[in-house]
């Protein structure tokens, strides 16, 4: 099932653009990160990514970007918008665990599952997928909750770890704190919806020629 962004959205794209660039430019970190620890990712850092998979100068919607990062890690990425009445508590479930969506990864089956209600409005829609296949770009999905010491969840810095698995399209490590890996992949939603709207005409799709 396709995710299209609505053409309400694009008639109030200029000031919703505006914004959210307020909103984004909060992401960023201290310039000079001790070892073991890094920035949040910055919309021109994203680009670069969207370079990778061939999508930095196209218009592009959640599924066309499950879709250039499968292949890019070489897994099958599958996205299960499912009706309330077919699933009447899943809803209830996700709002249980505090969530509006879920992803989930086979390591032997090299698949990756994404899961959201049908009964979100559009724009969360759009936002939750991107934001899931956000923990999946940043192998936000191969950390171990047990590897996380004491001293990284009270760093005043943004401390990452090591993981042993590679399949992740990010240059840095994955953050050890959860709530850091869930404000990135909220930064990433927020860039990736931008950056398909906009396709060839965002400003970083531009620089991108020069840097390449």
């Amino acid at each position: 099932m396709s995710v299209e962004t609505p053409a309400s959205l694009f008639r109030t794209l200029p000031a919703n653009l505006q914004k959210m660039g307020r909103w984004l430019r909060r992401g960023s970190a201290a310039e000079n990160d001790p070892p073991g620890s890094r920035r949040f990712l910055t919309q021109e850092q994203f680009q670069e990514e969207l370079v990778v998979i061939g999508l930095s100068d196209q218009p592009f919607g959640p599924m066309q970007y499950a879709g250039a990062l499968g292949r890019y890690l070489g897994l099958t990425i599958s996205v299960d918008i499912i009706p309330d009445t077919a699933h009447p508590l899943l809803s209830r479930e996700l709002a249980r665990k505090g969530v509006t969506g879920e992803i989930r990864y086979r390591a032997d089956l090299d698949r990756a599952h994404v899961i959201v209600p049908g009964s979100l409005p559009p724009f969360a829609l759009a936002f939750t997928l991107l934001h899931e296949l956000g923990h999946l770009a940043a192998g936000d999905l191969f950390v171990d909750p047990c590897d996380v010491d004491l001293l990284s969840v009270t760093s005043p810095f943004l401390p990452t770890l090591e993981v042993p698995h590679k399949k992740r399209l990010a240059r840095g490590l994955p953050f050890a704190r959860i709530g850091d890996r869930e404000h990135e992949a909220d930064l990433r939603a927020g860039y990736a919806f931008v950056a398909g709207c906009l396709g060839s005409e965002n400003p970083y799709a531009q620089r991108m020629y020069d840097i390449l």
